[in-house]
């Protein structure tokens, strides 16, 4: 064995001493209110916040000798609308009962880059469109001839030509890219409510989202057309088997995971959820408080509203739990790190607890 007679080396990072500091303009509008001797209260607020000098790894041409380096480049912003409410229902000595509600909508948009467009991921960048816009490969069908799995064509790369006309490939080297929706949520909000009948307190905090889109990448792995050793989703036994098959998911294959299983638009899913984030009931009894608390995580079905923990059971699926860019608590059952998904049943809390008071 002999060595070659040129070795090339490739960095993959070219790295900055000195950052600075993003900065942000808020240009707020908010409206207050209080009613019926400040029993009903709340808010209206337009916000537009605007940030600059944003960090960014900037993919550099292979002549630099570097794949990428990051660099302050780009500016975006943040429009929308939060409202929020707040009612004493009932308000007297012994009973009291208040709920409290807010939502959030907004839109995000980048208006300056340091080139036309940058590629990261399952994002595309471009001025003009959002930070959370997906950019992926346009999955098709399966093919009810032979199974496979077919993806639209970039012009020119067509193998086949579908009974609508469209043209079809099946390797995602040569798939259409484009944008395929947003993970910025429709709506996205709390709810509180608490009710008191003396020294007894029952309150419950709820977080919920509507709209919104997650790329769910756990869900693909499990979904590959059959490496060995490897564990499977249910669903993969609704997979294509004979001829005339109509089915989303591919034959098993196992020399066509890498096309069958490559990153596109059919594994988005629909980021709507309802947390119960808190359910507590607390008892002051003669200077002590003993607290119960219960959580519990209720991904939902935008299309259906109902419990997808409801629609599993009935499909024998596991239930996909995700939260995107909303918050992060730790604690949370249901919480998880952005771009990334759980499978889990929904899970619950119980913590109880004996305070004295002081």
């Amino acid at each position: 064995m002999t060595l070659p007679e040129r070795i090339h080396f490739k960095y993959d990072y070219k790295g900055k001493y000195f950052f600075t500091l993003g900065g942000r303009t808020d240009g707020n509008s908010r409206f207050d209110y209080t009613i019926w001797n400040n029993r009903v209260n709340g808010s209206f607020e337009y916000f537009n916040r605007v940030s600059d000098n944003l960090i960014f790894s900037v993919p550099l041409p292979l002549s630099s000798g570097f794949a990428s380096t990051t660099r302050n480049v780009g500016s975006m912003y943040n429009r929308g609308f939060e409202i929020a409410i707040n009612a004493d229902v009932i308000r007297t000595k012994d009973v009291t009962w208040n709920i409290g509600f807010n939502a959030t909508t907004f839109k995000n948009q980048i208006t300056k880059l340091p080139q036309t467009e940058i590629i990261s991921g399952t994002k595309k960048l471009m001025v003009g469109r959002s930070i959370n816009d997906y950019w992926l490969r346009q999955w098709y069908c399966v093919d009810a001839t032979d199974g496979a799995g077919l993806y639209l064509a970039n012009p020119g790369t067509a193998v086949r030509i579908t009974g609508k006309g469209d043209s079809v490939v099946l390797n995602p080297t040569n798939a259409k890219f484009d944008y395929s929706g947003s993970a910025i949520p429709d709506w996205y909000g709390g709810f509180t409510t608490s009710f008191r009948y003396r020294n007894l307190t029952l309150s419950t905090l709820i977080n919920w989202q509507i709209g919104g889109l997650t790329y769910d990448d756990t869900y693909a792995a499990y979904m590959h057309s059959g490496t060995y050793g490897a564990s499977l989703h249910t669903d993969m036994l609704q997979r294509w088997q004979k001829p005339g098959d109509i089915t989303t998911v591919p034959r098993m294959d196992n020399a066509q995971t890498s096309f069958f299983g490559a990153t596109r638009d059919r594994w988005l899913t629909d980021a709507s959820f309802l947390n119960i984030q808190n359910i507590t009931f607390a008892w002051d009894f003669k200077g002590r408080e003993f607290i119960a608390t219960f959580s519990f995580c209720i991904p939902m079905d935008q299309n259906t509203g109902r419990s997808r923990f409801v629609r599993s059971i009935m499909k024998k699926k596991l239930t996909h739990s995700h939260i995107h860019h909303i918050y992060h608590n730790p604690i949370s059952p249901c919480s998880c790190h952005p771009d990334r998904s759980i499978y889990t049943a929904p899970m619950s809390q119980w913590t109880l607890k004996q305070q004295q008071h002081k």
